[in-house]
């Protein structure tokens, strides 16, 4: 069965696919509804397959906060066993030495207010046995 076929008859389950960190990008200091963050976008390019047949990218933003209760800090120490709190401040944590890096996200189907879906990447896990080779995703230049 193709990863496609296995999207669409699991549409509300959640489910696990096999990435690999392609971007880390800093986006500063962002005026969001809570207020001025640091927010930072790892990106992701999975096994899946979108409708067009290109492999899927994935996006998932985190505030850049070192502290262990931060999901930046939960969902690196999760994914790569490394503890941001002990490393000290994010900011000072080389977040490009995640790219290039296997993962298996964990995706929840997720709706809108005004009724469109996305899948939403609740977790970031240690990779499985299957490896994703880059295709898709030019990382831009500094």
């Amino acid at each position: 069965m193709s990863t496609l076929a296995v999207t669409r008859t699991q549409q509300g389950a959640d489910r696990i696919v096999n990435a690999l960190c392609v971007d880390a990008v800093d986006l500063g200091t962002v005026k969001t509804p809570w207020g001025h963050k640091p927010l930072v976008n790892l990106v992701f390019e999975t096994d899946e397959t979108d409708q067009y047949g290109e492999q899927r990218i994935l996006v998932r933003t985190f505030n850049k906060y070192a502290q262990e209760q931060s999901a930046l800090s939960g969902a690196v120490k999760s994914w790569c066993g490394r503890d941001l709190a002990s490393d000290g401040e994010a900011s000072e944590f080389n977040l490009t030495t995640l790219i290039g890096k296997q993962a298996r996200l964990k995706l929840q189907p997720t709706r809108t207010k005004n009724g469109n879906s996305f899948d939403k990447s609740a977790e970031i896990l240690p990779p499985g046995e299957v490896h994703v080779e880059p295709f898709k995703y030019h990382r831009g230049e500094d």
